[in-house]
């Protein structure tokens, strides 16, 4: 019963994060915020890899994060494609708002 919460409420961060991915794009530096926040993510998701990549010379160094980059930019491209389509789904089947006034 837990595991099915914790799903629901997964499920549920990444319909929000889903809404506000997309509605940056829309705001003022919408896309610069989207890159700054994808390069923080890799980042972290990474940190390991990349002081690893320390003993490597500059130019090195540079082709291997670049590779990394690619990879997990391609990953997250496609979990920010899927939030999209778990987005459009929750459009389709949610309940209709009614106007009370």
């Amino acid at each position: 019963m837990l595991s099915y919460v914790f799903f629901v409420l997964r499920t549920i961060e990444a319909l929000k994060f889903a809404f506000e991915w997309k509605k940056k794009l829309s705001e003022r530096g919408g896309r610069k915020w989207k890159t700054e926040y994808r390069e923080l993510i890799f980042k972290n998701h990474h940190e390991k890899e990349l002081e690893n990549f320390e003993i490597y010379m500059p130019n090195q160094k540079e082709k291997m994060t670049r590779s990394l980059k690619s990879k997990f930019v391609r990953r997250h491209e496609k979990v920010i494609t899927a939030r999209y389509q778990l987005l459009e789904l929750y459009k389709t089947v949610r309940a209709p708002r009614y106007n009370t006034t």
